[in-house]
C-alpha cells in the first residue's frame, strides 16, 4: 500500500483498488467452487466409508468356487486333499 501512496495515489483510488481486487477475488473463488467443487463433511464420510468397505472386502479370502463338472479331474490331480 505506500508503495501505491508514493505513486501518487490517495486513499480514495486505494480503497477503489481494494474493492476491485476484492470483487475479482470473490468471483474467482466462486468460479474455483463450481470448477472443482469441495466435498461435504457428509461426502467425506460417505467416501471414507466406501473405501473401508472396499477395502475389508479385498482383505476377505475369496474363496474359489469350483464347477462340479470338474471334481473329478481335480480329484485326479488333488488325490491327498478331501475335494466334496
Amino acid at each position: 500500500v505506500s508503495a501505491l501512496t508514493k505513486l501518487g495515489f490517495k486513499k480514495a483510488d486505494l480503497t477503489t483498488i481494494q474493492n476491485a481486487v476484492e470483487d475479482e477475488y470473490s468471483k474467482a473463488i466462486a468460479e474455483l467452487n463450481v470448477v472443482y467443487p469441495q466435498m461435504t463433511e457428509e461426502q467425506e464420510k460417505q467416501a471414507a466409508a466406501q473405501a473401508e468397505a472396499k477395502h475389508r472386502q479385498l482383505k476377505r479370502p475369496q474363496l474359489l468356487k469350483l464347477n462340479p463338472m470338474h471334481l473329478p479331474q481335480l480329484k485326479r490331480l488333488l488325490p491327498m486333499h478331501k475335494l466334496t
